[in-house]
């Protein structure tokens, strides 16, 4: 059965029914290459629209991102817009951002062939924005999120430059010093096992590293070449084998420490059995409670709300003009003002500081009850003159054009203790 498809049971039968899509299908070109130092990567994102055109660049994390940015911006290139967009900015200047691409290349746009145009970001452009580009350029990522990104090519109708009659998913995939795939600066993204059987399905049928995809007839079959429990033969087996070896392994343990008691009685102030005992905030009242949570949640996330010490009070901004009490909860006007602000962190050693039951006091809210719109919602005091701190070894610095960016000192941020954002 095709896909699109929909499936109705009955108590004694069952139906298979398909239907047309509304855009037909979709034929783009599918094509690799290597991973570049971000000068590089800005160098060829410039040479794709030398004559015009606009591609996006999807990058799995947002320091990649933003370093590409930085590069396109230090290339100096004339004439070229560039956006940059990731889910570390204030939601304010997020959804600005988001408003500025709609009227770049939207589906109400009226950009012409020989504009030169560059999106670069994260996964939250794949996400509700309805846009549309000549090239997509994506770091490598499981398949369904690489066809997901593909229907951004080409999606509305519009004259095209010449040198982009066709639309290109150009797919990024980062080499060891072996020559081989390596995803350790993804792995706390995407699941590895995944990545290796998405290569391996796609490299099924390449010539010269790129192959043709028409969308909707390919869904089903590349996507259950993925997550089916089939083997994979031919090239990257023995990667997809080893890697089903780890993958289960991880979810055996996860299944372990799921079924493990985690605390005794949850209403005595003993300590969680497993990595100690933290106290916990209660959701209605946003008092410490008197008891402890043992989170069964693998991930997590932590919101900030950058704030600047002006004269002695709480602000907003650099300048002191948004000011928020200290002593006496925020209007419902200046709660709207935090929220706007606000910025999702994951990063493991940021969320670390702020689940410490010993930080410090500039990390915690002075009211005495937090009001209901701001919990969850945690203060991350910046320098005036930098706009930044250092919280566990990690510098976090806001910049207007960056978004918040995360520096390490000297901790490894390659591996599995860095988790992106979107």
């Amino acid at each position: 059965m095709p896909y699109p498809a929909l499936s109705l049971y009955h108590a004694t039968a069952q139906s298979l029914h398909t239907c047309d899509v509304f855009r037909g299908e979709q034929r783009f070109i599918l094509r690799f290459r290597k991973q570049s130092a971000p000068e590089e990567e800005a160098r060829r994102l410039l040479e794709l629209i030398r004559n015009g055109g606009a591609v996006a660049r999807i990058c799995n994390r947002v320091d990649d991102a933003q370093a590409i940015y930085r590069a396109l911006i230090a290339s100096g290139a004339r004439d070229v817009t560039c956006v940059l967009l990731h889910a570390r900015f204030p939601l304010h200047e997020r959804q600005r951002r988001e408003q500025c691409i709609s009227n770049l290349v939207g589906k109400e746009s009226q950009r012409t062939p020989e504009q030169r145009i560059i999106i670069a970001g994260t996964q939250v452009l794949e996400q509700s924005l309805d846009y549309d580009v000549d090239v997509m350029v994506s770091d490598f990522a499981p398949i369904d999120l690489l066809l997901q990104r593909a229907g951004r090519l080409h999606r509305h109708n519009r004259c095209r430059p010449d040198d982009h009659r066709e639309p290109v998913l150009e797919i990024v995939i980062p080499y060891d010093e072996q020559g081989e795939p390596d995803w350790r600066r993804w792995r706390a993204i995407y699941e590895p096992y995944i990545l290796w059987r998405s290569l391996a399905t796609l490299c099924d049928g390449l010539t010269d590293d790129t192959r043709i995809v028409t969308l909707p007839r390919d869904y089903r079959t590349l996507i259950e070449a993925v997550y089916s429990a089939a083997p994979v033969v031919g090239r990257y087996a023995g990667e997809v084998a080893k890697a089903e070896q780890e993958y289960r392994k991880t979810i055996d343990a996860q299944t372990a420490k799921a079924r493990s008691p985690l605390t005794p009685d949850a209403m005595i102030r003993a300590p969680i059995v497993e990595h100690g005992g933290r106290s916990y905030i209660e959701e209605e009242t946003g008092a410490e409670a008197s008891w402890q949570l043992a989170k069964t949640r693998l991930g997590d996330r932590v919101t900030l709300v950058p704030v600047y010490r002006v004269n002695g009070e709480l602000s907003l901004d650099p300048d002191g003009t948004f000011r928020i009490p200290t002593d006496v909860p925020p209007t419902l006007e200046q709660m709207k003002d935090v929220i706007n602000v606000a910025v999702p962190v994951s990063d493991r050693a940021v969320i670390a500081a702020y689940r410490d039951e010993h930080r410090d006091r500039a990390l915690r809210w002075t009211w005495s009850a937090i009001p209901a719109p701001l919990r969850g919602l945690h203060p991350l005091p910046l320098d005036v003159q930098t706009h930044s701190i250092t919280l566990n070894r990690r510098r976090l610095r806001l910049d207007n054009e960056l978004g918040l960016v995360i520096e390490n000192g000297d901790v490894d941020m390659s591996g599995d203790w860095f988790e992106e954002d979107l």
